[in-house]
């Protein structure tokens, strides 16, 4: 579960054939849907634009890719269509070709950014300060602070008329951050990465962030790099990835059409830095055989895009308090809240949905305790809502009456400060007796 600072953030830390099995799990578990819709391209022209809703599979070691192999050092594509790592041909069409000519001789551009002119670097308050202490006059282009101290690009402070010539990137060292719960008085070396798309500088086909925040994989093998200090062939590898696009780190150059390296599939050694590779997703084929719609529906177990749909439970250590809901966003937020002390709980269920028998409960905020009360029933929880003392009433999940499942959520109630709190787990039922709670036996199953 990520902080939600990370939400908009383009995925770090991960390798190649971490990557290709997040592809075969979105192969096997298919398609549920798409939209299309029309947008204009940068070069004025109109680029279709096709939305596409897949549900994750378990079986992620063939597909796309065949991985069954552990001995196997690199991979190719198994299919002729469907979805795959950009090939290193694809990605350049993507980010530089402009189907007409550009201005210098070719029908590409020489930066992603529908430019053949660099873009001009984003920056955060913490990137100026260090390029101006190491006694580097900021250039004017530079100067205005369009970044966040937690990597969002404002829009705001972007400049109409360089989006329309150069284009914006995260490149050079422009934008230094660090999340909250980064060690205090620790600073990092190395730029970090801006939100997804938040630079409004796309490729002339609305491909966006193909020049900087990180490098990307290609399916393409490529001999090996062996550079001593730089990009060393670690593993004796014979062949790697080809990679484009530069990353937060890297100077001009390295977002040049021209510009190239072979990745380590394992450990993504490219350039300085193990954290900056990425991959984007490449689709081929026709799709009309999928279900189109405007309106995805969730099925009764399922949302469309992970395959499940789980009560997450998160307790804070500060107030006691057991918070079960079934949007992930909502316990994402409270676990980010540092004064409240929220940890993640294993305690986890699937939404019963009403056509396996479900009903409906409500949570709300004790206002003296800060704890939650879960009810079934919406008038239930409009009467105590009514009488005072709570706040924040809002669904919470749906799940099945006492003793209709196979698990017991027992509730606890202490009254002493007139809190309550639910689990299904042998040791809470000890730990909230130490506390002075009492058992009121199940409140819901599963």
């Amino acid at each position: 579960m990520a902080d939600p600072v990370w939400a908009d953030k383009p995925v770090m830390m991960i390798n190649g054939f971490q990557f290709a099995y997040f592809i075969n799990s979105l192969v096997n578990g298919e398609a549920v849907g798409h939209k299309r819709s029309k947008r204009k391209s940068p070069l004025g022209f109109d680029v279709d634009v096709t939305d596409r809703y897949y549900k994750f599979s378990e079986t992620i070691d063939t597909g796309s890719y065949d991985l069954s192999d552990s001995n196997y050092a690199f991979l190719a594509r198994q299919n002729v269509d469907g979805l795959f790592f950009p090939s290193q041909d694809e990605w350049i069409k993507a980010a530089y070709y402009a189907g007409e000519e550009t201005g210098n001789g070719t029908n590409y551009f020489y930066f992603p950014t529908v430019s053949n002119e660099a873009p001009i670097p984003l920056f955060t308050q913490e990137g100026k300060s260090q390029d101006l202490a190491k006694g580097e006059a900021a250039d004017s282009s530079f100067a205005r602070v369009n970044v966040s101290n937690t990597g969002e690009v404002q829009a705001e402070d972007l400049e109409s008329i360089v989006k329309g010539n150069q284009g914006y990137s995260n490149y050079d060292f422009g934008v230094f951050w660090q999340p909250w719960y980064a060690p205090a008085g620790q600073t990092y070396g190395n730029a970090n990465v801006t939100d997804v798309g938040g630079s409004d500088s796309p490729s002339p086909w609305l491909a966006y962030d193909m020049g900087g925040n990180v490098v990307e994989y290609t399916d393409t093998i490529a001999g090996a790099l062996d550079i001593p200090h730089l990009s060393e062939d670690v593993q004796q590898l014979p062949v790697g990835f080809r990679a484009h696009g530069g990353i937060a780190n890297a100077t001009g150059y390295q977002l040049w059409i021209t510009a190239t390296g072979a990745g380590d599939p394992y450990g993504q050694i490219i350039g300085s830095a193990y954290e900056y590779g990425g991959a984007r997703l490449s689709f081929l084929g026709d799709d009309q055989s999928k279900n189109k719609t405007k309106n995805l529906r969730l099925s009764s177990r399922a949302d469309v895009i992970t395959g499940q749909k789980v009560v997450t439970r998160a307790d804070s250590i500060a107030t006691f308090d057991t918070h079960y809901s079934k949007s992930l966003g909502e316990t994402i937020a409270l676990l980010s809240e540092e004064d409240a002390g929220y940890v993640s709980m294993p305690s986890s269920f699937f939404n019963v949905s009403k056509k396996d028998g479900g009903r409906k409960y409500y949570s709300m905020t004790h206002d003296a305790t800060g704890t939650s009360r879960i009810v079934r029933g919406k008038q239930r929880a409009k009467d105590i809502m009514k009488a005072g003392g709570y706040s924040d009433s809002d669904k919470a999940f749906r799940a099945l009456p006492p003793m209709e499942g196979d698990v017991q959520f027992i509730g606890y109630f202490n009254p002493n400060t007139g809190a309550y709190g639910y689990s299904e787990l042998e040791a809470d039922a000890v730990g909230f007796a130490e506390l002075g709670y009492i058992s009121q036996g199940p409140v819901w199953s599963v």
